[in-house]
């Protein structure tokens, strides 16, 4: 948790953090730091706050690109992605899903030229009612559940160019 949440401190980043030397530490050497010192070093980071500017555990970048959804029942679900974390999706579309949904989804990021494929998990959803054109659309968060860790490194080094934009 740590290392990832480091990755996009701006602060950290730009080394204005005020806790860098700890946090260089346990990000570079975790392995000569005990269990107990680490969780030291994580509680300093989420105190911190102040390079993170949302109240999410993890950091999102706004996107837009489409997403392809299958359910159980094997039903496509077309989507438009608004928002994107190394940890899950959040997405628009017009058809109805339920919490605790299982979707493999499929998605092409701007930066990689073959989709990624995962299988996540439908965590939250809100209702926006009618739009201009008379569509319901429904917004809808997705806990990633299945992931390569070779596609994890492909979203997150995106989400790293995308948020030094």
């Amino acid at each position: 948790m740590l290392s990832s949440r480091l990755q996009f401190c701006k602060l950290f980043r730009k080394e204005e953090c005020p806790y860098q030397r700890e946090m260089e530490r346990a990000y570079l050497i975790p392995q000569l730091l005990d269990s107990a010192q680490i969780r030291e070093y994580e509680s300093l980071c989420l105190s911190c706050l102040k390079g993170e500017h949302q109240r999410r555990k993890n950091h999102r970048v706004p996107v837009s690109f489409l997403v392809s959804c299958q359910s159980i029942d094997r039903a496509s679900i077309g989507a438009k992605a608004y928002n994107l974390s190394a940890e899950g999706i959040a997405i628009k579309t017009k058809y109805s899903v339920s919490r605790n949904e299982i979707l493999g989804m499929e998605f092409l990021v701007p930066s990689r030229s073959s989709p990624l494929r995962v299988l996540g998990e439908v965590v939250w959803r809100q209702f926006h009612g009618d739009t201009k054109g008379g569509q319901e659309t429904l917004s809808v968060g997705i806990k990633f559940l299945y992931i390569e860790d070779s596609l994890r490194s492909a979203i997150e080094k995106y989400l790293l160019k995308a948020s030094d934009r």
